[in-house]
């Protein structure tokens, strides 16, 4: 199942999950709301992932990812 292929999805939790890398195309997700991807084996995420404009929710913890990019300033609607 690709998920890029859901642009109603609204909630994606894969936290404990091993995943190591996010695709580009999650920006397709255009009304994803909420995602969690705690617990898992990032190191960085796509730059793409600064489309996804509805976004309101974003958990990373518990991942390898040791600097942020400026991207993420622009999902303004993160709570």
């Amino acid at each position: 199942l690709d998920i890029c292929l859901l642009p109603f999805l609204s909630v994606l939790d894969f936290n404990h999950n091993q995943i190591e890398e996010i695709p580009e195309l999650i920006s397709q997700l255009s009304r994803l709301t909420h995602l969690s991807l705690s617990r898992n084996k990032l190191k960085s995420l796509p730059h793409t992932i600064s489309e996804l404009k509805s976004l309101i929710f974003l958990d990373l913890s518990g991942n390898e990812i040791s600097q942020f990019s400026i991207e993420l300033a622009s999902l303004s609607a993160l709570q």
